[in-house]
């Protein structure tokens, strides 16, 4: 099935692997794997990405019931929900807000 083609007269391309989807899936894995299995070897990098994937949903969310916002100012809401979403304790909420103060005077 890799090498299957299909011929074609009409188009600009003479011929195109049938499964091209298949073809690339099959070289990412046989021949860049060191991206994919990484966390396999360094316990530091998470198995899964369902953390990053709430966080996204949740700041989408976040975007969809500000719609009427600029693109300028999207960018500012999002880095202000990613600074302050991560914050768990009043001692690093102080510690944040004294940072940004610091760099606005």
């Amino acid at each position: 099935m890799l090498t299957v083609k299909t011929l074609s007269f009409d188009t600009k391309h003479k011929w195109w692997y049938t499964h091209g989807n298949l073809r690339r899936g099959f070289n990412i894995l046989t021949k860049e794997q060191d991206p994919f299995f990484i966390h396999l070897t360094n316990p530091l990098i998470p198995k899964s990405n369902n953390s990053v994937e709430g966080v996204i949903s949740q700041a989408s969310g976040k975007l969809s019931d500000h719609r009427g916002m600029k693109t300028l100012q999207q960018v500012y809401f999002l880095s202000w929900y990613m600074a302050f979403s991560r914050i768990k304790t009043g001692k690093d909420l102080k510690r944040l807000w004294g940072a940004w103060r610091r760099t606005k005077k």
